[in-house]
């Protein structure tokens, strides 16, 4: 999750950790990468959702119940999701602006609690991201998700390429 973009590193290199990240990188090459692979294959293969999925493998009742855990599951996420996508959908345009031009650590401050708190600026931007991906999931796999995919990952690796040499 997004934890593992922002918080792990920080944590980790304030904190040391060494120890702690081999048994990280263990633990997905072990479990995380396997179920992964498990989900794609049972996804692809029955092309139903988690509950349908888990009824058209003829698994027990309880595994029709994971399958609805998981469903609520990413609901709950969606949630925390879209909202943090909605505080980046905030600031970029804010740094298309210029906004961003001459802020310190005490403006920096300000500006993420403006981007946070209130009823309206934080559920508009939300609502926002919401649109956004419901244009692109109603587009299908191959005209939405895949084309999406296509063009943002490339800007993706230019980003981080223009990161690290920064």
């Amino acid at each position: 999750g997004l934890g593992n973009i922002w918080k792990f590193p920080y944590l980790t290199g304030e904190f040391g950790g060494g120890a702690f990240l081999l048994v990280y990188i263990l633990c997905i090459l072990l479990v995380g990468i396997p179920v992964m692979v498990s989900e794609f294959y049972i996804g692809r293969k029955s092309r139903k959702n988690p509950v349908g999925a888990f009824d058209r493998l003829k698994a027990k009742p309880a595994w029709k119940a994971i399958g609805f855990m998981g469903i609520a599951a990413a609901y709950l996420i969606m949630f925390f999701y879209s909202a943090v996508a909605g505080w980046v959908y905030s600031y970029l345009f804010r740094a298309i602006k210029g906004d961003f031009s001459s802020i310190t650590a005490e403006s920096a401050r300000a500006e993420f609690g403006s981007t946070v708190v209130g009823p309206l600026p934080p559920i508009l931007w939300q609502v926002i991201v919401l649109v956004v991906v419901s244009i692109i999931l109603i587009s299908g796999v191959r005209k939405g998700i895949e084309k999406i995919t296509k063009t943002l990952m490339p800007v993706l690796f230019i980003l981080i390429l223009v990161c690290d040499i920064r």
